[in-house]
């Protein structure tokens, strides 16, 4: 049994691996050595991951688990080619239903069934022999120094290859099911234990409000605006042939269009950017282990309140104030269960009528998350048409695919310019602010690559690119002493979340060892001064 689990992850669940593996060679006698040499390997791979569970009562559940797991990672390596490392199972484990079930396709259901369930069950259906204990374990032993040889004189006889492979495409690995997903699966489980004590490591408590805040009459509103799934290939802003920022075009803001993401998926992205350390020191542990941006501006006395309007905050916003509007009842915005970004507005809205001090708040939208981009934008913004009307992109062609991202695009230049409108209208009770940066970018067709989340290293730009953008009032930018020409001036040159912790602190004027000003896009405009108090 352990045998034919292993030859049909080697033949049906690695489709994609073999593709690539052959692209580019011709069929000839010593290529066809190569690939069976190949197979020997994957097969060896396969035979001693399930080996040590061949117990009579045991081996039935893991094979089964492994069937329906590899069934599933083929389909969506194979659909939207994607690779299954940490960052991809780390998104899978901190997705909701909801986000899950829009990946959940009637294409998928059949191709589940056919190579995860029907195997399955033909497992159950097997009769598993008694026999000696000892003779059977010596039958593995035996079977299992086989098959290491084999692996042994495979990988030596076509070690170049190999190393020339993996060294050109060194994320391929992540191709080979179901390696890639228990490898990450492990490691993932490792790394969560990592630095685990129950209390996160407390930075920023020196900081404090700087000159700035002694002379204001007014208190300070500012917006941090998360984007979601928003890729800066797509903003007109940015040169895109389309229009998809006909509001933001005529407002009076500066924009940033080469910013790259510290990730290319939400579970890495969101706590990254909003963390201390830049994307080549950062992990997961690091990000869970210490306080954030949001506590740093909680230490230097200002409110913070984060408003969630997607799967989660994924650790970001621990330790402050939060609202969860996902499922909020508000009529014509909120439907099964799920809300348009305007819910923000009106949220924000609310807060604002009754507010007497200063406040930070962060609006986490849904944006552009895919596949169902259709359902991320009212009607009235279907200006891109045809449009795909479904989760499933094999019912779609590529142009409609991109129509209906096009048509979330849009939607949130929509709800950006509400905000700056809505926050312009206060300037006579507060000063206010608002920056808008999205947490990674999307694949919409191109080369065939659809969604985001591959490995960093060949991710290509559009999963990569984020928008970026700052919108000062005249009141907030006369305080803080902010020029928008030195600004724009910065703006042009590329940038990365890592920027994000020391420029908020920088835009905010709040003081601490923590900032880094070298890291602080508004760094220029400010001359050193004393901090409050001093």
């Amino acid at each position: 049994m352990v045998v034919l689990a292993a030859a049909w992850f080697v033949a049906i669940s690695n489709v994609s691996f073999w593709r690539g593996f052959l692209a580019g060679r011709e069929v000839n006698g010593s290529n066809l050595v190569l690939v069976v040499a190949t197979a020997i390997v994957i097969f060896g791979v396969n035979f001693l991951l399930l080996i040590p569970f061949s117990f009579r009562r045991v081996l039935k559940p893991v094979l089964t688990i492994h069937l329906l797991g590899a069934s599933a990672a083929s389909w969506f390596i194979d659909h939207f080619h994607v690779y299954i490392d940490m960052s991809m199972i780390r998104n899978v484990v901190q997705t909701d239903a909801r986000e899950a079930g829009e990946l959940v396709t009637w294409g998928m259901a059949g191709w589940v069934l056919a190579t995860g369930v029907a195997p399955s069950i033909l497992v159950w259906l097997a009769r598993f022999p008694s026999g000696d204990t000892i003779r059977a374990w010596k039958r593995r032993m035996l079977m299992s120094v086989v098959v290491i040889v084999a692996m042994s004189v495979s990988l030596f006889a076509f070690f170049s290859e190999y190393a020339s492979y993996f060294r050109n495409d060194h994320s391929a690995r992540y191709l080979i099911t179901p390696m890639n997903y228990t490898s990450s699966l492990i490691r993932v489980a490792l790394e969560s234990q990592e630095g685990r004590t129950g209390e996160r490591i407390v930075i920023g408590q020196d900081a404090r409000l700087g000159a700035a805040w002694q002379d204001g009459s007014r208190p300070v509103v500012f917006v941090l605006v998360v984007g979601e799934t928003a890729r800066a290939a797509s903003f007109s802003l940015n040169g895109y042939e389309r229009e998809t920022n006909p509001r933001l075009r005529n407002e009076d803001i500066i924009n940033f269009p080469s910013v790259y993401a510290c990730g290319t998926a939400t579970a890495d992205a969101l706590p990254c950017m909003f963390s201390r350390f830049d994307r080549d020191n950062y992990s997961d542990a690091r990000g869970r282990g210490y306080e954030s941006l949001l506590d740093v501006l909680r230490h230097a006395g200002l409110p913070v309140i984060w408003l969630e309007n997607n799967s989660g905050c994924k650790g970001a916003c621990n330790g402050v104030e939060s609202e969860n509007l996902a499922e909020a009842e508000i009529p014509g915005l909120c439907s099964d269960g799920e809300c348009f970004d305007e819910a923000l507005l009106l949220r924000t809205r609310e807060l604002l009528e009754g507010l007497q001090g200063n406040l930070v708040l962060v609006h986490h939208q849904k944006g552009s998350h895919g596949p169902a981009y259709y359902r991320r934008y009212p009607e009235a913004f279907q200006r891109f048409r045809p449009e795909c009307a479904s989760q499933d992109f094999g019912d779609c062609t590529t142009e409609q695919i991109r129509n209906s991202y096009d048509n979330s695009i849009l939607y949130t230049d929509h709800v950006l310019t509400e905000l700056i409108d809505m926050l312009d209208s206060e300037s006579a009770r507060f000063d206010t602010a608002m920056l808008y940066v999205s947490d990674h970018g999307e694949s919409v067709g191109e080369g065939g690559l659809f969604l985001h989340g591959l490995p960093y290293s060949i991710a290509p730009d559009v999963q990569k690119k984020v928008p970026m953008i700052v919108w000062l009032s005249d009141g907030f930018a006369s305080r803080f002493d902010l020029s928008r020409d030195e600004v724009r001036a910065r703006s042009h040159e590329t940038i990365s979340h890592d920027h994000l912790f020391h420029s908020v602190l920088g835009l905010l004027d709040v003081e601490t060892t923590e900032r880094d000003p070298s890291l602080d896009l508004f760094a220029p405009r400010r001359p050193v001064r004393a901090a409050a108090g001093n």
